[in-house]
Order: structure tokens, then sequence, then C-alpha cells
């Protein structure tokens, strides 16, 4: 079979970035992050065409959509064909949705709709934390920070983000008071405590996600540190931990709060640029690569062999993980499927989509198989909403702190880049700056290694090619976050559902597809363009040769 022009052009980058690469000198002791001038020239040259570009991008979006909407509300407006129940009192007329509910004072009968308003209003009053903070626990965190002698004076908590911004795990501000050497003094806290969040449904998930994220810090970022130290090179970028408890319906997680210090969430509803993605990617290359040093000096070389919690993900943390799996994943692919048909994309797109979906738990497994060199610590959530930038006085970001390694794994390091390509950026940004933030991953990875005298065990093509292997899991992460990125608290899907079987949770996505289109125009687009990179990079084309 003949390479596409898209494929040509790839290898031609990727051989431009090679040579770019023999051209660096790796081996002068330079400092691991790249000038900040440069960042500056270019954001300088981005930000004025910014405003511009999103009224234009809205425009498109809006006249890309109309059609879809109006397709999408004329299904939703259909009203069920009338079936006949037999009752004691005859024939009655009734729609399949209609279900009869016992109640004190007799039988009623309500609808799926009704069902699921009620399902929301219990998600709502269950979406609480499991367990208060006590203030000894802020106690030991104070002296943690600042040292045996402070003294907790009094202290508050406040919620630190609202219902809509996306977090399964409770988020607090604490703010204390204390005393220190005859002198008063405040400073804050972030707090994580578990919650019930959609009925309940994922506590066996929050119960692993904790367990990872006190393990990470307790073990594992202590030696990757420690790594980064023997070449003389700077700390993972993550929040401080100042005190963390696994006891059972006590799970907590106290950390700094890095808002203190200038960083703040990146506006994001049209995707980071690529300024702020190549911090992104440069601090990906350092935690990998720190992780592959750590790993060397194990017995097994393997980190989840040492560590069996690192192996639990979506697919294996209980006894029903894979059946909620697939329902998830194929109501997001068959939701995609529903997009692309209505903005008139060919019907083999349609159907490749449609069949992935029947097969997802089996894709989501393959791609997570990984095999040396490429496997590494991952974040294992790396999107838009857990990274942290710090900006100058230009609005330049120069500085990135990774949050939330609740979902680590240990995994390819194309899971991580991949993960955080199709969910953070445009599908225009990523096809226009993908193959340079491979070259910037892969130059802050090989500054790792070679700080430490070890070879760099994979060549930028060999990179580029794992990351093309592992776009499927990009498809499915995009599929799968973006529907949540970029809607409000009352269009999130209702993930209470999932025990309810596949229907439930798809009539309930269906529904709300007309206002979420009508709210959000642009996640049509940012859909339909991972549709794109999929025909772009030939993975399309090749799946379906594969399942012919």
């Amino acid at each position: 079979m003949q390479e596409s022009r898209e494929d040509e052009e790839v290898k031609q980058q990727v051989k431009d970035i090679s040579k770019q690469m023999r051209e660096l000198d790796l081996n002068k002791n330079k400092s691991v992050q790249q000038p900040v001038r440069n960042a500056q020239k270019e954001k300088k040259e981005v930000i004025h065409e910014e405003t511009e570009y999103k009224k234009m991008v809205e425009r498109q979006d809006e006249g890309k959509i109309e059609q879809v909407r109006e397709k999408l509300e004329e299904q939703v407006r259909e009203t069920p064909e009338e079936q006949v129940r037999e009752t004691p009192e005859g024939q009655v007329k009734e729609t399949p949705e209609e279900q009869v509910r016992e109640t004190p004072e007799g039988q009623v009968k309500e609808t799926p709709e009704e069902q699921v308003r009620e399902t929301s209003e219990e998600q709502r009053q269950q979406q609480q934390p499991t367990y208060q903070v006590e203030e000894e626990q802020v106690r030991l965190a104070l002296q943690e920070d600042q040292g045996t002698e402070a003294h907790l004076e009094s202290w508050t908590s406040e919620n630190f983000t609202q219902e809509g911004d996306h977090y399964m795990s409770c988020i607090r501000r604490l703010t204390t008071t204390f005393t220190l050497a005859g002198n008063t003094h405040q400073t804050s806290y972030v707090v994580k405590t578990k919650q019930k969040v959609f009925g309940g449904c994922f506590d066996d998930l929050l119960d692993v996600a904790f367990q990872k994220e006190c393990l990470v810090y307790e073990t594992l970022v202590p030696a990757l540190n420690a790594e980064l130290r023997e070449g003389h090179l700077e700390h993972i970028r993550l929040p401080r931990c100042y005190f963390h408890s696994m006891k059972e319906g006590r799970q907590m997680i106290i950390m700094e709060d890095l808002s203190r210090c200038g960083f703040k969430m990146a506006t994001h509803s049209l995707g980071l640029d690529a300024v702020h993605a190549r911090l992104v990617v440069q601090e990906l290359g350092r935690l990998h690569a720190s992780s592959l040093l750590y790993q060397a000096t194990l017995p097994n070389h393997c980190l989840a062999l040492k560590y069996p919690v690192l192996q639990k993900d979506w697919h294996n943390y209980s006894e029903r993980a894979e059946d909620e799996l697939v329902v998830i994943l194929k109501s997001d692919l068959v939701t995609l499927a529903a997009v692309a048909e209505l903005s008139g994309r060919p019907k083999d797109e349609v159907m490749w989509l449609r069949d992935l979906a029947t097969r997802t738990l089996q894709v989501f497994t393959r791609q997570l198989a990984t095999e040396p060199p490429f496997a590494v610590f991952c974040h294992g959530d790396c999107w838009t909403n857990n990274a942290l930038f710090r900006y100058d006085s230009d609005g330049v970001p120069v500085e990135v702190m990774l949050l939330d390694l609740q979902m680590a794994r240990r995994g390819s390091v194309a899971l991580d880049l991949t993960t955080f390509m199709y969910t953070s950026l445009s599908g225009q940004e990523r096809r226009a700056c993908y193959a340079s933030l491979l070259h910037e991953y892969y130059a802050s990875f090989s500054l790792v290694m070679q700080a430490r005298g070890v070879p760099v065990p994979f060549t930028l093509e060999q990179l580029v090619a794992e990351y093309r292997e592992k776009s499927l899991f990009g498809l499915l992460m995009g599929s799968d976050y973006l529907p949540v990125v970029m809607v409000g608290s009352q269009d999130v899907t209702d993930y209470s559902l999932v025990n309810l079987g596949e229907e439930v949770l798809m009539k309930d996505r269906l529904d709300k597809l007309p206002g979420i289109i009508q709210r959000n125009p642009h996640l049509v687009t940012l859909l339909l363009d991972l549709l794109n990179d999929m025909a772009h990079l030939g993975i399309l084309e090749a799946d379906q040769t594969t399942h012919v």
C-alpha cells in the first residue's frame, strides 16, 4: 500500500527534528528548562491574534453545528409509539418508557426522565465528603510545613472548587493562623478527601485512587527526586505533600496551596496553546525519565511488581470494573458516532466508530499493554485541569505544576502524551505542533538521562512510532473527557446510571446532547477533530484493515 501524503509529511517532520536533535550538545551542563525568552517572544506573537482566532472559530462552529443541532432536537422531540398494557381494569395505552413505581399512596407511573431527575438529586445530595478534617490533622500538616515549633491558633475550611469543576475528590482550602517565634502568621493548604460521587458508583475506584496518590507522595516522589538530585537537576514539579491518611473512610491528603505562589489554571475553552503545552510535555519528560532511572535500580526493573497498586486501572480495580468501563466507553463512542453521522461524515467513518464501540475493552487493554523501553511511571490523568501555570507580567506562562496523581500507572510514555494531546489541545493546534511537542518532550527526557550519564533508550523516530501506536488510547480519552471538560454542571454525564445499564445511560446522554451542543458549539469541532486525527495519522485505515 502506498504511503499517504500525510505520512510523508510526518516522516519529513521527524527527519527535520532528528537533524535538530543531532545538533544539540546534550553533554553540556545546561538547565533542563528551555529558555523563557523564546517562549515569551512566541507567546507575544500569538496573543495579539488569539482574540480574532477565537471569534473566527466560534463563527465556524456555529455554522457547522446548526444542522447537527436541528437533527438532534428533531430526534429528541419524536414521541415514542404507544403500547397497550393489560391491567385488571382492561387495556390501557402507555409509552414504552413509562414504568410503575410503588409508593405509600399506591402505584404511580414515571418516565426515565423522572427517574433520572430523582437519581441526579440523590447524586447531588450524596456528593459530600465522607470525612471532615480534624484539628489534629491540620496541626500535623502545619508542623510538617513550618516546623515543630509552629503552634496552630485557628483554622477555617472553604470549598476550593465548585460544582462542574469535574473533580472526583472533595477539594478544600484550609486557612490557618499560627504563631512561630512569638510572631503571628497565616498560611493556607489544599486538602483532598474522599467523597461519594454519582451515587457511590465509583467508591472502589476512589479507594484505589487515594491509595495510589498516598503511595506516590510517600515513596515514589522522594525516589524520583533523589534520581534528579544525582544529576544536579530540579525536583519534579508537584505540590508538596504535608499530611496523608489511608485510614478506611478517612482518606485524606493535605498539600501545598500553589495559588499562594501565583499558580492558576489556564483558560481552556479552546484548548491550550503550544506555549502552555510545551511546559507540560517537558515536565512529563522529566517525570518519565526520572522514573526510568529509579526503575533501573529495582531488582526486577519493574515498578508495577514493586508497587502492585500501579497495575490497578479503570478495567480491573474491582469485580464490576470491566462492565462499568465498557458501558462508559461504548456510550462515548456511540455519541461521537452520532455527532459524526449528523455532521455528514463519510459512512465508513461512522461505521468504524460503531464497530470500535463494540470492542472497547479489547482496545483499552491492548493500548495499556507496555514493554520496555517505553514502560515508565505515568501520571495517568494528564489533562488541562491537572496542570497549574505561573505567568510573567506579560501573561506568558513560565512554569508549570502537575496535579492529581490518583490515576498513576506503570505504562507507556505515549499514554500520558496522547491523553494530554487529545484532551487538552484543539485539533488545529494538535496537528500543527504535535511533532514539535514530541521533540520538546524527547529533548527534556534526554537531558535527564544524559545528566546521569545513561543512554537514551529510544530514538525520536521510535517515540513518534509509539505515539501513533497509542493514538487509539487518545481517541478513547478524548471522547470521554471532552464532553466533561466543555460542559457546565447541568450537562455533566450522570454516571450513576452506569449501574442501570448502557441503554439508560445512552438515552440520558443523547437526550442531553441537543442542549449541550447549543450551549457548547465548539464541542462538536473538538469531537470531530478526534476523528480527523485518526484519519490523518492513518489509524482509522489501519484499524479498519485489521478488523475487516
